[in-house]
């Protein structure tokens, strides 16, 4: 997948991990700001018109723009290093707030599935990610 697709699918898979239960959490909203300083992927793309757009058609559509990026991840031709990629973002941002719920648990179980990600190469590089430690 050539780079700037695979920027656009990766803001819209992010996008949708910070949707799936519903709500945008002010931590979620951070993680993603943090990322796009700092990811090598982000560096020269300029997120903010397409998270507007992604803004837009959330308050539109709810949880069907969610379904509907989470289908289109199905058709995805990734390489190994994408699909890894993929994965630091959703799980992040799922993370992130320190609440993990069944929706967010799901919607990372589907993506793993969709792009056709081994559960063991997961669990090697996030352990059980969705449990979330209290300290």
């Amino acid at each position: 997948m050539e780079q700037k697709e695979f920027i656009e699918t990766l803001l819209e898979i992010a996008f949708a991990a910070m949707v799936c239960d519903g709500d945008i959490a002010p931590e979620e909203q951070q993680y993603l700001r943090d990322i796009e300083k700092g990811d090598f992927y982000l560096k020269e793309f300029d997120m903010s018109k397409k998270l507007d757009k992604l803004n837009s058609d959330w308050e539109l559509h709810g949880l069907n723009l969610c379904e509907r990026i989470l289908n289109s991840t199905y058709k995805l031709d990734l390489s190994e290093d994408q699909k890894i990629v993929i994965m630091d973002f959703a799980i992040g941002i799922v993370r992130s707030d320190s609440v993990m719920q069944q929706s967010e648990i799901e919607f990372v179980n589907t993506l793993m599935r969709n792009i056709k990600i081994s559960v063991d190469i997961v669990e090697m590089r996030y352990g059980n990610w969705s449990i979330i430690s209290q300290a």
